[in-house]
């Protein structure tokens, strides 16, 4: 969404640049880290066999600029790395921690679930059972919101690319958040105030 929102071709060839060295860094240090090793051997072609795939999408990237004329930004124009960033720019910030923070904490596995689960063993069987169903329920609107999320970064390439009619994108979007407000409560998302 920022892309399409904030961004220009510009801010595109650096989001791909940025991936493209972030990766040659990684390899650069899983290299420094297997030296020595009894097999380093192996994972030596095997680095080496990824970096010369990634090479050639650097060179995809820099043929691309040439061919369109598209420079790389000043500074200033980067690509913001941090997703909170990307976020803030957006105005978003509570999205962010609201929606965003919790699908990252939830697909990292923090201990929050097991702790969770560890507690409910000493407990009735109808508490477990509730337990489960808001975690399940959480799972479900999470996943919803993680989709509205997609529906609305189609929404702003639409915009951006000068299409006018994103009716059903919008529809849909309604109808997302209805279901994500509808799960909440069972969710574990307590009530707002009115």
């Amino acid at each position: 969404m920022w892309l399409a929102t904030l961004g220009n071709p510009e801010t595109l060839l650096m989001f791909f640049r940025g991936w493209i060295n972030e990766h040659d860094r990684k390899l650069s240090e899983w290299t420094e880290k297997v030296a020595g090793l009894e097999n380093s051997e192996l994972i030596f072609q095997m680095i080496e066999a990824r970096r010369e795939a990634v090479s050639k999408l650097g060179e995809f990237i820099d043929g691309l600029s040439i061919q369109c004329g598209i420079g790389f930004p000043e500074k200033s124009f980067e690509w913001p790395k941090s997703v909170h960033k990307r976020f803030e720019n957006l105005d978003r910030v509570t999205d962010y921690y609201t929606s965003y923070h919790g699908l990252s904490g939830s697909s990292h596995l923090t201990g929050e679930d097991t702790i969770r689960w560890l507690l409910s063993l000493n407990m009735p069987r109808d508490i477990q059972e509730k337990l489960g169903h808001e975690a399940l329920s959480y799972l479900i609107m999470m996943s919803r919101i993680a989709s509205l999320f997609f529906v609305e970064s189609a929404a702003a390439c639409v915009l951006a690319y000068g299409g006018k009619n994103n009716h059903d994108l919008q529809d849909c979007r309604i109808q997302l958040q209805k279901s994500v407000d509808d799960i909440a409560k069972d969710a574990g998302v307590p009530a707002q105030q009115t």
